[in-house]
């Protein structure tokens, strides 16, 4: 007698925009989203942080996650947003293009990024669904940690 396999449970996203392309977080790993408000430049700083908001009395780092993947800087607008989110220790604003939806994904669904991507697509993407017409990336919260993080003041 085989037994049935037992089903995984759909894992919750919330997909966004980023460089043209859809990308999703686990939603676990986000404290919540903010429309784009303007930051505090800091001198010297890593190309990738774009600057700081106060976000209830805490200097947050505001990242821009295109640079931050090796895409081209955004260039913030009304459309885009700020995921919150931790990365490691630090709580930083993750800076998207567009929030698009909450999602559930069946995790069968998810697959691995191809080889040829690199080492770097395969450090940061845990998967790749393709739901519709849209291939969504899911990105490795924990993994984004690793790289050179502005610290919280």
């Amino acid at each position: 007698m085989i037994a049935a396999a037992t089903p995984q449970p759909a894992l919750e996203v919330i997909s966004f925009q980023l460089a043209g392309n859809a990308y999703a977080l686990a939603i676990g790993s986000i404290q919540e989203i903010r429309s784009w408000s303007q930051t505090t430049p800091v001198p010297m700083s890593a190309p990738h942080l774009i600057g700081v908001v106060n976000l209830r009395g805490v200097v947050t780092p505001v990242v821009d996650l295109a640079a931050l993947l090796g895409f081209p800087p955004a260039i913030p607008g009304e459309r885009h947003a700020l995921i919150i989110a931790m990365l490691g220790d630090t709580t930083v604003g993750l800076l998207v293009e567009d929030v698009s939806d909450i999602l559930a994904i069946d995790q069968g669904l998810l697959q691995p990024p191809p080889a040829l991507a690199g080492a770097g697509s395969l450090a940061f993407v845990a998967g790749i669904a393709s739901i519709g017409d849209t291939m969504i990336s899911l990105l490795k919260l924990d993994s984004l940690a690793s790289l050179e993080m502005p610290q919280a003041a």
